[in-house]
């Protein structure tokens, strides 16, 4: 548990950078694919789990049905996501979250829920 939570502040520490510096689609993708396995594998589901609970969270502050399906698992979440992210190396520079949320939605989220 701890050493997730160490990979998850790691992957969103600015690492000296200035303060309100975005995670890119790059930033993220590289992580996901990273050599340490263990480590980068921690650091990469624990974003994008932050990034998709509060994308849920906000649907439900706004009074929207939940766009996830129980029954999805994480794994599958983080595939799409990675996936997603290989396929469209054009919008790679694009704020990781927005990536991570814009391909969730395609995958999961029916149309009639995302209005």
């Amino acid at each position: 548990m701890m050493a997730a939570s160490v990979a998850v502040g790691m992957m969103c520490s600015s690492g000296g950078a200035e303060a309100g510096q975005y995670k890119s689609g790059n930033n993220v993708l590289e992580v996901c694919e990273g050599r340490e396995a263990s480590f980068n594998k921690g650091a990469c589901y624990g974003y994008i789990t932050g990034v998709v609970d509060t994308y849920e969270r906000d649907r439900l502050v706004a009074n929207k049905e939940l766009c996830v399906r129980d029954e999805v698992s994480l794994g599958q979440i983080v595939e799409v996501v990675i996936e997603s992210l290989r396929q469209h190396p054009q919008n790679r520079d694009y704020i990781g979250a927005y990536l991570a949320i814009t391909a969730i939605e395609e995958a999961f989220c029916s149309k009639d829920k995302l209005s």
